[in-house]
C-alpha cells in the first residue's frame, strides 16, 4: 500500500509454492520492462550454497535441495533480468525466520551437479549474510541496492507487533523518499531499527548506484506535532548513522546499564551538538549522568496525569517525542501544555510538586458532590462521596481526611435513623471508630473528640434501631469522655454540642428503664447544654435542644401522676416550633408538630378531652404531609402509629366504632413501613398499640374475633421482642396481653385462660416493681386485680376476691391522685363489683369490667 502511496504499480503476493513463485517473478521482470525503478521486497525463508542466494518456496522439503534450479529460486537469474530491463533495482530482503532445513545439509543445483553445503550464516540465521552477486549491467542501468534487515553475522528480529522491526521502519522512513536521497532513507531505516531493538540488530546495505536516488511522489507528509516529531526523529537517525563505532557501543552500553532507552540517550548526545567531549572517560561520565537524569525524568512522568483532553494529548506527543529523542520538538509541546495549564487555571503547579494540593482538591470536589446529594436527598452517595474524599487524603492528610470520615459516619447515621437500615448504622459506628483512630494516631485529641461524639451519635441511633441496650451505655460513655475533654480545653460550643448529644443518649436509655433517674439525669444535662447556647446567635441549636429538653419531660410526664410535666413539655415544643419555619426547616418544624401531639394527645387521656384528641389527630396529618413514607418511613410509620393511638382513644370516648376501624387502618399503615428486624422497637410498639385498639373495638362491638387478633398480635411480638433490650416496655406489652386474655377468660367463662392472663399479669408486675408507682405500674396492678376478681367468682374463693379487692383499691388510689379521673372511675367500679360477690352490699353482679387499663405510649419521634 505504502509503495502505491509513492507512485509504483504494485502487486502482492503471499505463500507461493515454487511454480507460483518462478511465475510471479518472471511477471514483476516483464512488468519492469517500463519502469525506472522496481523494487522487490522479500519476506520469508532464504539460504546460501556455493555462492548462490536461494529463496525457499512454501513446498521446499529436504528432497528440493538435490535439484536446486527447479524446486529453490536462485535470486541471482532475478536480479541479472532486472538489471537488463529496468535502470535501477531495490532489493529489500527481510527473511526472519529459521533456515527450514536440518545444520549441515548440501544443495545440488541440478541432480547431476556437484553437491555444495548450505552456508550455517545463511539468510534464515543472519538475515543476508552472504554477499549477493550479479553478472556485469548494461551501460544504461545505473546501479542496484540491496537492502538486509540485518548485518552479516548478526541475528534479526521477528519482532512482537504487527510488522517486524523492519518493515516498521521501511513503513515509517521510506514516505520520505520525496526529496531525500534515497541512500539517506535506507540509513534512517538502518538506524530506526538499531534503535527499536535496542542495537541487537542493524540491516545492512549493498549499493552500486552510479548516482543519486530521488523519489518524486509521496504520500502527504505528516503534519503538526506528529510531523515535527517525525522530522526530528529523521534528523536524528541520520546523526547517529554517521557517528563513529566507538561512541555508538559507548552509548549503547550505558542505555543498557541504566535502564534507559538507547534512542532518548542518544538524542541527550545530540542535543549537545559541538559540546560532547572527546575524551571517552569524559563521554562516559556525561552519558551516566544523561542517563540518571533521564530515568529520573521518565519515572517522575508516569505520575503526571489529567482529566483535560489538550493536556491529555500534548503530554502524549511529548512523552513520544522524548521517547524518540526529539528534545527539540518535546519542549516545543511541553511549552504548549503549560500555556494550557495557565489557561485552565493559574493556581495548578507542576504535578509533581503539587501532589497535596491535587490531593486537596480532588477530595474537595467529591465533599462539595457530597453536599449536593445532600441536598437532593441521595445521603448513601453522599456518605459514598465523603468516602472518596477521605480515600484522597487518607496518606497524605491524616487529620483533613479524619474530619471527611466523621462526615462520612454523620451522613450515615442520618440515613440509617430516617430509613431504618442497621446496616447503614454500624457501617457508621465503624467509620467514626476510624476517625478516632486517625485523630489519635495523629496526636490531635480535639479532632478525636469530635470524632468521639460522632460515634457516640452513631451507637445511639444503633441501639434504637436494635432495640440494645448495650449500644446506648457505651454511646453514653464515650459521649462522656468527650464532654470531660471539651470542659477542661473547650470550645464552648463543642461543650455544648457534647452536652445535647449525652443527653439525649440518656433520655433513651432512660426510656428502657422503670426508674426516673436516667431521665432526671438528661433534664439536667439539657438545661446545661441550652445555658451554654446563644438563642440570637444560635437559633437552630437552640430550638433543637429544647425540642430534646421537651422529650425528656415528656417521658418523666408518663412516669408520672397528673399533667404537669406533660404540660411543660409541650411549653418546650411551643417554644420550639416559634423558631423553627416549616419552608426553611421542613424537617424540624413536622417533627417538633408530631411531639406536641404526642403530648397534646396525653394529656387529653389523662383528661378525657375529646377535642385535644382531635386537634392531636390534625397535628399528626400536617407533619406527614413533610414526612412522607419514601423519604422518611421511620417517622412517617412513627406518625402513623399515633395517629392510630389518638383516634382509639376519640373511639373509646365517643363509642365510635368507625373511629376504631380508622385507627387500625393507621397502624396498618404504620407496619407497612416498619419491619421487625430493622425497626424492632418501633415495630413492636405498633402491634402492642394495635392491639390495644382491637381490645377496645371488642368491647364496643362485643365481637371475640377482634380480641382473639389482638392476642395473637401481642403474642407475636412478645416472641421477638426480649426482657433485657427494654424491660419497661417488655413489661407493658406483657400487661396488654394479660388484659387480653383477661377479657376472652371472662367472655368464655374459662377459668384456664383468666389463669393463664393472671400468670402473665404477675410476670409483668414483677417487672415494674422498682421504684414508685407509675401509670404503667398502677394499670398493670388494676388488671391483676380484676384477673383475682374473676378467678375467685369463678372458684367460689373469697380470698382471691379481697386479694384483688386490694389491688384495684391501690390502682384507683393512684389514678385519683394523679387526676386521672376515668381510670380512678373504672377501678372504683371494679371494687364496687368485687364487693359485691363478697356481699358487703346488694345489686347484680357485673357481667364484665369495662376498666381497659393504661395503653402503651405514643412514639416520642425523635428529633
Amino acid at each position: 500500500e505504502l509503495l502505491s502511496d509513492l507512485g509504483f504499480d504494485s502487486v502482492s503476493r503471499t505463500d507461493r509454492d515454487a511454480g507460483q513463485l518462478k511465475r510471479d517473478l518472471e511477471r514483476f521482470v516483464e512488468d519492469a520492462a517500463d519502469a525506472d525503478v522496481a523494487v522487490l521486497y522479500y519476506a520469508g525463508h532464504g539460504i546460501e550454497a556455493g555462492g548462490e542466494n536461494w529463496l525457499v518456496p512454501t513446498d521446499a522439503d529436504l528432497s528440493a535441495l538435490d535439484d536446486a534450479a527447479e524446486r529453490l529460486v536462485p535470486l541471482s537469474d532475478v536480479l541479472r533480468r532486472l538489471r537488463e530491463v529496468v535502470p535501477v533495482t531495490i532489493l529489500l530482503l527481510d527473511a526472519c525466520r529459521d533456515n527450514p532445513f536440518p545444520p549441515g545439509v548440501s544443495l545440488k543445483k541440478t541432480p547431476d551437479a556437484e553437491p555444495v553445503p548450505v552456508a550455517a550464516g545463511g539468510l534464515a540465521e543472519t538475515r543476508g549474510a552472504a554477499k549477493v552477486t550479479v553478472e556485469a549491467a548494461p551501460e544504461d542501468n545505473l546501479g542496484m541496492v540491496i537492502g538486509f534487515a540485518a548485518e552479516p553475522g548478526r541475528p534479526a528480529l521477528d519482532g512482537d507487533g504487527e510488522h517486524s522491526p523492519y518493515a516498521a521502519a521501511l513503513l515509517r522512513h521510506l514516505a520520505a523518499m520525496a526529496g531525500e536521497e534515497f541512500g539517506t532513507v535506507m540509513r534512517m531505516v538502518a538506524e530506526e531499527v538499531y534503535l527499536k531493538t535496542g542495537g541487537r540488530q542493524r540491516p545492512w546495505v549493498n549499493e552500486s548506484l552510479r548516482r543519486l536516488l530521488y523519489f518524486g511522489e509521496a504520500p502527504d507528509p505528516v503534519s503538526g506535532p506528529e510531523g515535527d516529531i517525525l522530522a526530528e526523529r529523521r534528523g536524528l537517525l541520520l546523526t547517529i548513522a554517521s557517528l563513529p563505532d566507538f561512541e555508538r557501543r559507548q552509548v549503547e552500553r550505558v542505555a543498557a546499564d541504566g535502564g534507559v532507552p538507547v534512542d532518548a540517550l542518544f538524542g541527550m548526545l545530540n542535543a549537545l551538538g559541538q559540546d560532547i567531549p572527546a575524551d571517552p572517560d569524559e563521554l562516559e561520565k556525561l552519558l551516566t549522568e544523561q542517563a540518571a537524569r533521564l530515568r529520573q525524568i521518565m519515572s517522575e512522568r508516569i505520575t503526571l496525569k489529567t482529566t483535560d483532553a489538550d493536556l491529555a494529548r500534548l503530554s502524549a506527543l511529548a512523552d513520544r517525542a522524548v521517547e524518540e529523542g526529539a528534545y527539540e520538538t518535546a519542549v516545543k509541546l511541553r511549552n504548549a501544555a503549560k500555556d494550557r495549564i495557565a489557561t485552565l487555571s493559574v493556581a495548578v503547579d507542576q504535578a509533581e510538586t503539587d501532589l497535596l494540593a491535587r490531593r486537596r482538591e480532588f477530595a474537595t470536589i467529591y465533599a462539595k458532590a457530597a453536599s449536593d446529594n445532600i441536598l437532593a436527598y441521595d445521603l448513601p452517595t453522599a456518605a459514598e462521596n465523603y468516602g472518596l474524599a477521605f480515600a484522597q487524603l487518607k496518606k497524605v492528610d491524616p487529620q483533613l481526611a479524619a474530619s471527611y470520615r466523621i462526615r462520612q459516619a454523620e451522613v450515615l447515621t442520618e440515613y440509617g435513623e430516617l430509613s431504618g437500615n442497621v446496616s447503614a448504622l454500624k457501617e457508621a459506628v465503624g467509620i467514626a471508630d476510624n476517625a478516632v483512630l486517625l485523630a489519635r494516631a495523629h496526636g490531635d485529641e480535639m479532632l478525636a473528640a469530635r470524632a468521639s461524639i460522632r460515634l457516640g451519635l452513631a451507637l445511639r441511633v444503633l441501639g434504637i434501631g436494635e432495640g440494645e441496650t448495650a449500644s446506648l451505655r457505651r454511646s453514653a460513655a464515650i459521649l462522656g469522655e468527650a464532654l470531660d475533654y471539651f470542659e477542661v480545653h473547650g470550645p464552648q460550643h463543642r461543650t455544648a454540642i457534647a452536652l445535647a448529644a449525652l443527653g439525649t443518649t440518656l433520655h433513651r436509655l432512660g426510656q428502657r428503664e422503670t426508674g426516673t433517674e436516667t431521665l432526671e439525669k438528661a433534664l439536667a444535662v439539657f438545661d446545661r447544654a441550652l445555658a451554654l447556647t446563644d438563642k440570637t446567635a444560635q437559633p437552630g441549636l437552640w430550638a433543637g435542644r429544647m425540642n430534646d429538653r421537651g422529650l425528656v419531660l415528656y417521658a418523666l410526664g408518663l412516669r408520672q401522676p397528673g399533667v404537669a410535666q406533660l404540660q411543660e413539655a409541650l411549653d418546650s415544643y411551643r417554644a420550639t416550633l416559634a423558631m423553627r419555619n416549616r419552608d426553611t426547616d421542613p424537617g424540624g418544624w413536622a417533627t417538633t408538630l408530631l411531639n406536641m401531639a404526642n403530648a397534646s394527645s396525653m394529656i387529653a387521656i389523662r383528661g378525657s378531652d375529646a377535642e385535644s384528641f382531635v386537634q392531636a389527630a390534625d397535628a399528626y396529618r400536617r407533619a406527614m404531609e413533610v414526612f412522607d413514607k419514601g423519604r422518611a418511613p421511620r417517622k412517617w410509620g412513627v406518625a402513623q402509629n399515633n395517629l392510630g393511638i389518638v383516634l382509639k382513644h376519640i373511639g373509646i370516648l365517643n363509642r365510635d366504632a368507625t373511629a376504631f376501624e380508622a385507627s387500625l387502618e393507621a397502624f396498618d399503615a404504620a407496619l407497612g413501613v416498619l419491619d421487625s428486624h430493622a425497626q424492632t422497637r418501633n415495630w413492636a410498639r405498633t402491634v402492642t398499640n394495635r392491639s390495644s385498639a382491637l381490645y377496645e373495638y371488642a368491647l364496643l362491638t362485643g365481637r371475640s374475633e377482634p380480641v382473639d387478633e389482638a392476642i395473637g398480635d401481642l403474642e407475636a411480638v412478645l416472641s421477638v421482642l426480649t426482657p433485657g433490650q427494654s424491660p419497661r416496655e417488655w413489661a407493658i406489652m406483657r400487661s396488654s396481653l394479660g388484659r387480653a386474655l383477661l377479657l376472652k377468660g371472662k367472655r368464655d367463662a374459662d377459668m384456664s385462660v383468666v389463669e393463664a392472663a393472671h400468670d402473665v399479669l404477675v410476670e409483668a408486675l414483677r417487672m415494674q416493681s422498682d421504684g414508685p408507682m407509675t401509670d404503667d405500674r398502677a394499670a398493670t396492678l388494676g388488671r391483676l386485680g380484676e384477673a383475682l376478681v374473676e378467678l375467685g367468682r369463678l372458684q367460689s374463693e373469697h380470698a382471691l376476691i379481697r386479694q384483688g379487692r386490694a389491688a384495684l383499691l391501690d390502682a384507683g388510689r393512684f389514678f385519683e391522685e394523679a387526676g386521672e379521673a376515668a381510670d380512678a372511675a373504672r377501678m372504683a367500679g371494679l371494687v364496687a363489683a368485687a364487693d359485691r360477690l363478697l356481699g358487703r352490699t346488694g345489686g347484680p353482679r357485673p357481667d364484665m369490667a369495662e376498666f381497659d387499663g393504661k395503653n402503651a405510649e405514643p412514639e416520642d419521634a425523635g428529633r
